[in-house]
Formats: structure tokens, C-alpha cells, sequence
């Protein structure tokens, strides 16, 4: 599944990051609310626990950080935690998180000269043959590939 089909609306702010207030670093500029505004249904109240989870998210995807770790963040049980992000986003934290980390993997690969395996552990994957296959299924090309044709194009 893509990550626009398992975003669904929330998806443009989630690439664009146009609309944003929290910056990251090599990640896009988030604006989190902005994000959840557009995930819920219109008039729905955002809980800020949820919001303190996704900045946890977007500022830190390392390896390391796992659902139980942004449910500490949000201040809640893992099942209920689990439970109001699936409800709220209509996906699990986990498929989140690691969409979140192959959307910043591909950010490096294309803005930065980091080492690929590198790149590979920095996004929670313990093999550089593990990352490229998940990249290469997620964008139709091999990292190296989508560096090559960057580089070629300047």
C-alpha cells in the first residue's frame, strides 16, 4: 500500500510541509496540528497527546524509537495509544513510523553524500540489502539509482 493511500488526506501536508512550524533538521518543516487537522474528520477535536507523538515522529525516526516509546510521549497506554492513532490517522503507529523513516531515508539519499548503509541503519534497517529492497519497493528504484539520476541531472 502507498503511502498517499494510507495517509489519504493528510498526505499533501505530510510531503509538501509548506504549511509548517517544526522543523527538524533534514526533515521537511511540519506544522503537526496542521498534519492531524487534515487526517480527522472536519469539526473533530485533536488530542495534543497524539500531536506530542507525531513531533517525537517527525524530529526523531531514528531505529531506536518504537510505538511504545511515542506512546510514553503521548502520555498513554500502548493499546489505548495505539487504539486513538489508528482511529485518528486510520493507520498503525508502526506502518506510520515507517513511513516516516523510508520518506526521510529518500530525503538523505537525494539531498546528502551519506554513506547508503549509513542511510540504511539511520532509517531502522539492520542490512543495507534490506533497505534497498524496501526502497526500491516503495519508489521503483534502487537508492543508488535515484542518486545517480539526481547527480546526473545537475
Amino acid at each position: 500500500m502507498s503511502e498517499r493511500a494510507l495517509f489519504g488526506r493528510c498526505w499533501p501536508l505530510l510531503v509538501a510541509g509548506s504549511h509548517g512550524t517544526l522543523d527538524c533538521g533534514i526533515m521537511r518543516t511540519f506544522n503537526v496540528n496542521e498534519v492531524l487537522m487534515s487526517c480527522t474528520e472536519p469539526g473533530r477535536s485533536i488530542d495534543p497527546r497524539l500531536s506530542r507523538a507525531l513531533q517525537t515522529v517527525f524530529c526523531d525516526p531514528s531505529p531506536r524509537l518504537d510505538v511504545g516509546d511515542l506512546a510514553r510521549a503521548a502520555e498513554l497506554s500502548i493499546v489505548h495509544f495505539r487504539r486513538l492513532f489508528l482511529e485518528l490517522l486510520s493507520t498503525t503507529p508502526s506502518r506510520f513510523l515507517r513511513a516516516v523513516r523510508m520518506e526521510r531515508a529518500h530525503e538523505l539519499v537525494e539531498r546528502t553524500r551519506r554513506d547508503l548503509k549509513e542511510i540504511a541503519l539511520l532509517s531502522g534497517y539492520s542490512s543495507l540489502s534490506n533497505f534497498v529492497t524496501a526502497f526500491q519497493r516503495r519508489y521503483g528504484a534502487s537508492p543508488g539509482k535515484v542518486r545517480w539520476a539526481l547527480n546526473r541531472r545537475n
